[in-house]
C-alpha cells in the first residue's frame, strides 16, 4: 500500500447528475478549476449536491479513484453559493427526468413494428421544416387526431 501522504488528492464539488451521450453520469467541479467538470458513471459516495468531496487517486494512475477503504471519497466541506446549488439541483432533476422519460419510452416502443418507425420518421421530416412556434402549435393537433382516431 502506498504512503497516504504520497497519494494525490483532489477536492471536487458535486454538481449533480447530467445526461452525457444518452447516459446519466455524476458530475463534479474541481475546486481549483471552476471552468471544467469531471464525470463519473457512479457517484463518489452518497453526498448531496453542493457537497465538497475529497478523492484520492492511486499513485501514477491519474484516471483512477479509490472508491472504498481508507482512501475512499469523503465529504470535507459544503459549497457556499446557494444560488449555484439551486441551479445545479434544477439541472439534476431535469436531466434525471429526461433520462427516466426516455427509458420509459424506449421500453414501451421496444417491439414497435417498422411501419410505425417509418411514420415517425415522416413526421420528423415534416416537423423539421417548421419553426419552434409552429411545431408547438401543431403537436396538440397531431396528438388529438392520433388519440381521437380520426384519419
Amino acid at each position: 500500500m502506498a504512503d497516504a501522504a504520497a497519494l494525490p488528492t483532489e477536492r471536487l464539488v458535486y454538481v449533480g447528475r447530467r445526461l452525457s451521450s444518452g447516459k446519466l453520469a455524476h458530475w463534479y467541479m474541481p475546486l481549483d478549476d471552476h471552468s471544467r467538470l469531471v464525470g463519473s458513471a457512479k457517484p463518489y459516495g452518497s453526498h448531496g449536491i453542493g457537497t465538497v468531496v475529497e478523492i484520492t487517486r492511486p499513485a501514477g494512475q491519474p484516471g483512477k479513484v479509490y472508491v472504498s477503504g481508507e482512501h475512499a471519497p469523503r465529504a470535507v466541506d459544503a459549497w457556499e453559493n446557494e444560488t449555484e446549488i439551486a441551479e445545479w439541483r434544477v439541472q439534476d432533476r431535469a436531466d434525471y427526468q429526461v433520462h427516466t422519460s426516455n427509458a420509459r419510452i424506449r421500453k414501451g416502443l421496444r417491439d414497435m413494428p417498422d411501419e410505425f418507425d417509418e411514420a415517425l420518421r415522416t413526421l420528423t421530416r415534416h416537423f423539421s421544416k417548421l419553426n419552434h412556434s409552429q411545431r408547438a402549435a401543431l403537436l396538440p393537433l397531431v396528438e388529438a387526431r392520433i388519440l381521437g382516431g380520426r384519419d
